[in-house]
C-alpha cells in the first residue's frame, strides 16, 4: 500500500516500475510519480486549475500512461486535459475538448500516442503528439439510462481498445437498470466514420475489455433481481460476428460492473457479488452480499484468486491490472492498494 495524501486516482506504468498519482484539492492539483515498491516519491509537478469549473468530486479525474510509458494523459475538469512527459512531468501540451464535458471514460491506445475520451453520448479520439482530434462518433441512443449506467464512480467506463490500436468497443445501456433489458455494443474502426459492427446483448452492459484476438468480455450492471439473486456470468463475444463464443462462470455470485484484462491477456480481474432487490418501506432496496474481486486465468478459464478485502483503515478497491498481470491495484481515499498476483500456471 502507498499512502498519498489527497489522492484522486493512480495508475502503474507499463514497465511496472512506477506509480503515477493525481492529487487534487479545492485550490490545486499535482501529479506525482512514486517507486511503489520502496514507497518513495520521485517526482511532483503542480498543474493549473482549469477555469470555470472547480475541482471536486464531479466530474471524475483520470491519469493514464501511453503504451510506451513516455507520456501521461491527465484530466482534471473543464474543457481540456494535459499531456505530460513521464520522465520529468513537464507539460508537453494541453488539448481542448468538447466544452463543459462530463467524461465517463478516458483510455490511451495500446499501440500509439492516442487517447479515447467518452463524453456523454460521444467518443472522441485525440492525437497526443499533435493535440488534434482524429475522429468522433455518436454512441448513445438514450441519455436517461446511459447517465446512470456509465457513472464511472459506480461502474466501468464501457470503452476498450483492441491491441491493434485501431479497433474500439463501446457499450451502450438503453434500458432501465433493474429490468431484464439489454444494451448495444458498438465496434469502431479508427479509419471509418461509422461503426463497423453493432450487436445487441440481453443484459445491461457496463465495462468491456478485449482478450486475445477479437474476443470481447462484457460485464453487466443489471441490478439484483426482485427477491432472488440473478447470477450473471461474464460472456465472451467475437466482435467481428457479434456471436457469443464462451462464458466465465459466475458461480454463486454475479460478475458486475468492473472488469480488466492484463495487456498480455493472461489475467482477468472482475468484481462480483450476490445481489437482490427487496421492497422495504415501499422503496426498492438493493441488498449486496459477498462482494469480492476475482482473478481469473484466461487460458484455463479458471478462478485462481479471490483478493482479500481492502486493508484495514482504507477503502481501496482492486479495479485495475498492471500490464503483465503482476499486480492488481486500486485507489481509495489517500491510499493505493497494490496486490502482487501469483504467476500463471496452466
Amino acid at each position: 500500500m502507498v499512502h498519498i495524501l489527497g489522492l484522486s486516482t493512480a495508475t502503474i506504468s507499463p514497465d511496472e516500475r512506477y506509480l503515477a498519482a493525481l492529487i487534487k484539492s479545492d485550490v490545486g492539483a499535482e501529479v506525482q510519480v512514486w517507486d511503489f515498491r520502496s514507497g518513495n516519491q520521485l517526482l511532483a509537478h503542480a498543474l493549473p486549475v482549469p477555469q470555470g469549473r472547480p475541482i471536486g468530486p464531479q466530474p471524475p479525474t483520470y491519469i493514464r500512461y501511453t503504451n510506451d510509458g513516455q507520456l501521461l494523459a491527465v484530466y482534471l475538469s473543464g474543457d481540456m486535459f494535459f499531456v505530460l512527459r513521464a520522465s520529468d512531468l513537464s507539460v508537453v501540451r494541453t488539448i481542448r475538448i468538447k466544452p463543459d464535458p462530463n467524461p465517463t471514460g478516458l483510455e490511451t491506445s495500446p499501440a500509439d500516442h492516442r487517447v479515447a475520451i467518452r463524453i456523454s453520448g460521444e467518443v472522441r479520439i485525440y492525437d497526443l503528439d499533435s493535440g488534434g482530434e482524429i475522429r468522433s462518433w455518436s454512441v448513445s441512443p438514450d441519455e436517461q439510462f446511459e447517465k446512470w449506467a456509465l457513472d464511472p464512480h459506480l461502474h466501468g467506463a464501457g470503452i476498450a481498445w483492441n491491441d491493434d490500436g485501431k479497433t474500439l468497443a463501446i457499450s451502450v445501456a438503453d434500458n432501465p437498470p433493474c429490468l431484464r433489458g439489454g444494451g448495444t455494443i458498438y465496434v469502431f474502426d479508427l479509419l471509418k466514420e461509422k461503426a463497423t459492427k453493432s450487436f445487441r446483448v440481453k443484459f445491461l452492459p457496463s465495462a468491456v475489455a478485449f482478450g486475445s484476438g477479437n474476443n470481447l468480455y462484457i460485464a453487466s450492471n443489471t441490478c439484483g433481481g426482485y427477491f432472488s439473486h440473478w447470477t450473471l456470468d461474464l460472456p465472451i463475444v467475437d466482435v467481428t460476428s457479434g456471436r457469443e463464443t464462451g462464458r466465465i462462470p459466475a458461480g454463486k455470485v454475479g460478475i458486475r460492473n468492473y472488469i480488466a484484462v492484463s495487456t498480455n491477456k493472461q489475467f482477468l480481474l472482475a468484481h462480483a457479488d450476490r445481489q437482490k432487490t427487496t421492497l422495504e418501506g415501499f422503496e426498492d432496496t438493493v441488498k449486496i452480499e459477498d462482494a469480492q474481486w476475482q482473478v481469473w486465468n484466461l487460458a484455463a478459464r479458471k478462478l485462481v484468486l479471490v483478493l482479500p478485502s481492502a486493508l484495514q483503515g482504507t477503502n481501496c478497491s482492486y479495479d485495475s491490472l498492471s500490464n503483465s498481470g503482476l499486480y492488481a491495484y486500486g485507489s481509495g481515499k489517500d491510499d493505493v492498494c497494490i496486490f502482487p498476483l501469483p504467476p500463471v500456471t496452466q
